[in-house]
């Protein structure tokens, strides 16, 4: 076994994972790896996969060797937060999506999703923020629009609320 048969199993299951064929690409995954093919696309579509079949504690970890491959991966960062959402880490989840977001600043699913697990915190201003801020970098942002228009109805502001749950269904 070498890192030839690691690159080549990696691209046998990546035509697996584009396929839906998510068993066989996690089979496959984990062989390349075993094989030596350590780089991070490897563990980021494994992860990818286990998040898929709900392992978020697999997943988790996979997105972490991810990004101990790669320490600006912030696809990884955002898909090892939403893994630690599941799990109801809600501060782990909360730092993931601001590196993310540090690592690419236009990345409007990270902040709408940090705008979630602040709003779940409670903190209904930095979650209207973040929110707002995803659908500044995406205007058509329906999804934004709702979950701000729930943050805004959570903290008192039914206008600000009903303007937002009109944007999102129009």
């Amino acid at each position: 076994f070498d890192a030839k048969s690691g690159e080549a199993l990696f691209g046998k299951a990546y035509i697996s994972f584009v396929k839906n064929q998510y068993d066989q690409a996690l089979q496959d995954f984990t062989q390349a790896i075993a094989y030596g093919y350590t780089e991070s696309m490897a563990y980021y579509y494994r992860g990818v996969i286990r998040m898929v079949k709900q392992d978020y504690t697999g997943a988790n970890l996979d997105f972490s060797f991810a990004i101990d491959k790669k320490p600006d991966f912030a696809y990884a960062f955002h898909d090892r937060a939403s893994a630690k959402y599941k799990l109801n880490d809600l501060k782990g989840a909360q730092a993931d999506y601001e590196k993310a977001i540090e690592f690419s600043p236009k990345f409007a699913l990270a902040y709408n999703n940090l705008g979630t697990v602040r709003k779940e915190q409670g903190d209904y201003p930095k979650a209207i923020e973040s929110f707002t801020k995803a659908i500044e970098i995406d205007s058509n942002y329906f999804i934004a629009y709702n979950n701000r228009g729930n943050a805004r109805y959570l903290s008192g502001d039914r206008k600000g609320a009903m303007e937002d749950f009109n944007k999102a269904i129009s």
